[in-house]
């Protein structure tokens, strides 16, 4: 151990779980040479040899010899112990050998002993079958004379049925066995099928007397026979009559409990389809009231025939489907008798009423005949038998009569040709034109939307979209192919609506505006002009806003009203069956993410043209700002003090459109709505914020690009001015052309803050403006030290003017224009004229003309030589007598004539 601690390194650095010997190495020289690390290292590894080998000495070696130890002897034990094993194992070969000897023997046995009691039991049981069948031969013979022993026929059933059940039982395990139950069989079939015949005379008598009561009780058309009836005395009365029948009804269901015990419904069903509802069916629906159809198909007789077949129906079909629900709801006479009956004579005779040539004599004769079928299906006792029903083989070959298909396409074909002529045939070769609807016109009353519509299209595309779900269309076997035109309506609407706008030019700087066009304002709706063909170029903002209106009551509709009626219609012609419930939970997800994107998207693009259009037409008045550099550097207008008259005017179209869309009723330019325009409050607010949005962007942009190009035209001024022998230096304290106008440009953006906060808008919020006023965050400095050199050289001049013995005025009279000096032909209010009592001295005037001398010949000779009647200089303009205008009095009278 003292070895270890005489080494350059620690020993449990080698026990970290990252230890890494390249790392430890790099570490190690920068302290120790590498030499001496190489000697520490050869030190340990020794070190740990050494107690490795003590280690073993010591614990593993004592191990070692101990289990050696406890070893010796164990293979002697182990072969004592395998000694007896091939012995042991013989005796088990032996055992295993009897065992399989004797275990083919038992099953010899059981065979033999199966084989016997199957053919005990087959005997047995063709024993049992001769008993019944003698049994069942004489109580057959005794039914036979005793027709109305109905109990003797239900016996006789039970055991037809026991022997069929007998029959499966009796299994025959030889060729002679097997012939004896063949002719088992034939005696038992016999049997059963004298008592089916049994039944079957007894079912049809009884139908036929329950069809004489009923007939009975029904009242006769005819008023000879009808009175005919009461004078014959041996007619039974309507009492007696109820009573024969609730005696005929019971004797029906013991009959069709015979049929049950028997398993026969289908039997049953096809009896009663052919002597009760054939009959029925075919009198109604005779050769010549069907002729008739085809000969006059104006005067509609179908439904008439229909609703006569369902009454007969009702009155003598109906009864004796009761009783056989109330004996079992398996026997389902509905589906299988009454309907198939009537679908029958139908196809047979009434061929014309399945041809789709036209669609709308088509969708009258379709619904008439599933007006029928939807009648018979609600006097159905069970949802099971709907669901047989729907899915029969019968059902499929009637539906298939229709040809569904060709009437679906027929109706798309109309769809498209009243979208194409409406919306203006091939819209992809032809300019995309609007036609206004009349101001007066009625609101479209299509569904539950009262909104009056502004353009014929939009009021097309709505009331298509209800005329696919009409009652005059709409067909419950093609809802799912009047979905898809529906979203094809929707998605026409939005292509339409995209196409408008191709050929609309979509820059709104001012700058570019195409000033060619018609002198009609642009702000006013166009409503004299009802049924004119309108281009989209020269829609209003106001016609935009209407368009919107319109395709926001559309996609309203579509999310309300029209879904609502559409699950209304479904649900009132729907089945009640797995399929239909699965149509209904998806129409909502097909019209609602589908249908409403595509109006989404629409409504989208007209915001966007709406703000594009308000922002120009907001924009127009900042083109004034393009006379700032010829005000300032030609004219010579002085530093301004307020700002200018347009900018109460940009906002004004904005102002205009809410005030039409129904905003502020207390603004100053407040109109009233117009006819269908009802903007909600979060679109209109939603539209102002972005019209706000772009109107301050581009201001700024516009105004900041009009001052950066004066500033460069003054610079490439000035620098010719230098290099000229008889060009002045600029003194250093006087204001240029573009510091007058970077000021008059703060004046007129805070303005535009305080017209903003019109609309409710914070300026100290609002981060449009808030980058506006970093622009000319300059201007503000620029204007406090103008400020301040306009108050020194008043009072400079004031305090030269006691100097000199002088009253001095409320202000100095100007020093660079004097009366000789001024133009005669000028104004009075653009002539600084000095109003002093007393003559200057010389020493005055020699005062007076430096250094403001050489501010006045400097801005004469960089004036204008075409502009003798512009404004006296700021110098001039700011130290005037008592009757010289101020210099907000100035700027107030610029602002006025500008």
């Amino acid at each position: 151990m003292e070895q270890l601690l005489q080494l350059c390194f620690n020993e449990e650095e080698f026990k970290a779980d990252d230890f890494d010997q390249v790392q430890f190495v790099i570490e190690k020289k920068r302290h120790i040479p590498l030499e001496t690390l190489q000697k520490d290292l050869q030190k340990y590894f020794d070190y740990l040899q050494q107690e490795v080998v003590e280690l073993i000495n010591t614990d593993l070696y004592d191990n070692f010899l101990s289990v050696s130890n406890k070893l010796y002897g164990l293979d002697a034990e182990l072969h004592n112990a395998c000694d007896p094993l091939p012995e042991h194992l013989q005796r088990v070969g032996a055992t295993i050998g009897k065992l399989t000897t004797k275990k083919a023997a038992v099953r010899a046995k059981l065979t033999e002993l199966n084989h016997t009691e199957a053919t005990r039991a087959f005997y047995v049981s063709l024993l049992k079958l001769h008993l019944m069948e003698k049994q069942t031969a004489e109580w057959l013979r005794r039914s036979t004379d005793e027709a109305d022993d109905l109990d003797l026929l239900y016996r006789v059933s039970i055991e037809c049925k026991q022997m069929q059940e007998d029959e499966k039982a009796c299994i025959p395990t030889n060729a002679e066995q097997e012939d004896e139950k063949q002719q088992a069989v034939e005696v038992t079939r016999k049997l059963c099928d004298v008592h089916n015949t049994n039944l079957e005379v007894t079912l049809v008598n009884l139908l036929d007397q329950q069809q004489e009561l009923i007939a009975q009780l029904s009242p006769t058309q005819d008023p000879t026979k009808q009175d005919e009836q009461q004078e014959t005395r041996d007619v039974p009365t309507t009492q007696e009559t109820e009573q024969a029948l609730s005696v005929v009804g019971e004797k029906l269901k013991r009959v069709l409990e015979c049929y049950k015990v028997l398993g026969s419904d289908e039997l049953v069903a096809t009896i009663f389809k052919k002597n009760t509802c054939d009959p029925i069916v075919d009198k109604v629906l005779s050769r010549q009231k069907t002729n008739d159809l085809r000969i006059k198909p104006e005067e509609k007789l179908l439904p008439t025939l229909l609703r006569s077949l369902l009454e007969k129906i009702e009155t003598h079909c109906i009864p004796f489907v009761r009783l056989a629900d109330q004996v079992d709801d398996s026997f389902m006479l509905m589906s299988k008798a009454v309907w198939v009956s009537a679908m029958n004579v139908i196809v047979s005779r009434m061929q014309i009423v399945f041809s789709p040539g036209n669609p709308d004599p088509y969708h009258h004769n379709y619904t008439s005949v599933h007006w029928l079928l939807e009648q018979l299906q609600k006097r159905t006792s069970t949802h099971q038998e709907l669901v047989e029903w729907s899915q029969s083989k019968a059902m499929e070959e009637w539906n298939a009569k229709w040809r569904l298909s060709v009437y679906s396409t027929l109706r798309g074909q109309e769809l498209q040709t009243a979208l194409q002529e409406g919306l203006g045939g091939d819209t992809d070769s032809e300019v995309p034109t609007l036609h206004r609807l009349p101001p007066t016109s009625s609101p479209t009353t299509t569904a539950t939307s009262q909104h009056l519509f502004t353009f014929t299209e939009t009021k097309l595309l709505y009331e298509r979209l209800h005329w696919l779900w009409s009652d005059g269309v709409y067909i419950y076997n093609i809802t799912p192919t009047l979905l898809k035109q529906t979203v094809r309506v929707c998605v026409v609407l939005q292509k339409w609506v995209a196409l408008l706008w191709q050929t609309t030019p979509g820059d709104s700087t001012p700058h570019k505006r195409d000033t060619s066009s018609p002198a009609k304002s642009q702000d006013t709706p166009s409503t004299d002009d009802a049924g004119v063909q309108v281009k989209v170029k020269d829609l209003s903002p106001k016609d935009l806003i209407a368009l919107y209106c319109d395709m926001l009551a559309i996609s309203q509709d579509l999310e309300g009203p029209l879904l609502q009626h559409i699950c209304a219609k479904v649900e009132c012609n729907t089945p009640k069956t797995p399929q239909a419930k699965t149509l209904q939970e998806s129409i909502s997800g097909v019209l609602s993410p589908h249908c409403t994107s595509f109006v989404k998207k629409a409504l989208e693009t007209i915001a966007e043209r709406i703000c594009k259009a308000v922002t120009a037409l907001c924009m127009q008045p900042v083109t004034h700002v393009k006379t700032y550099p010829s005000a300032y550097r030609v004219q010579g207008k002085p530093v301004p003090v307020r700002f200018q008259a347009y900018v109460t005017s940009i906002l004004t179209p904005l102002i205009k459109i809410r005030s039409s869309c129904g905003g502020d009723k207390d603004a100053v330019n407040y109109q009233a709505p117009m006819q269908g325009v009802q903007v909600p409050d979060d679109i209109l607010q939603n539209w102002i914020q972005t019209i706000l949005t772009d109107v301050t962007s581009s201001y700024s942009s516009f105004v900041m690009d009009v001052y950066s190009g004066a500033k460069k035209a003054e610079g490439a001024a000035q620098k010719m001015r230098n290099k000229s022998k008889a060009g002045l230096q600029k003194s250093e304290n006087k204001v240029s052309a573009t510091d007058k106008m970077f000021i008059q440009i703060l004046l007129d953006f805070q303005r535009y803050g305080v017209e903003l906060e019109e609309f409710g808008v914070s300026p100290d919020k609002f981060e449009p403006y808030k980058a506006q006023m970093a622009l000319v965050a300059d201007a503000v400095e620029l204007q406090e030290r103008v400020k301040q050199q306009e108050a020194e050289e008043a009072r400079s001049r004031t305090a030269e003017a006691i100097l000199d013995d002088t009253p001095a005025p409320s202000i100095s009279p100007p020093p660079c224009v004097t009366p000789t000096t001024a133009n005669e032909n000028e104004s009075p209010e653009k002539v600084a004229t000095p109003q002093s009592p007393k003559t200057t001295s010389p020493k005055s005037q020699k005062s007076t003309t430096s250094p403001n001398t050489e501010k006045s010949t400097s801005k004469q000779g960089s004036s204008s030589p075409k502009s003798p009647k512009s404004p006296a200089s700021p110098s001039s303009a700011s130290s005037g007598g008592r009757d010289t205008p101020s210099p907000k009095q100035l700027s107030d009278s610029e602002s006025k004539k500008d």
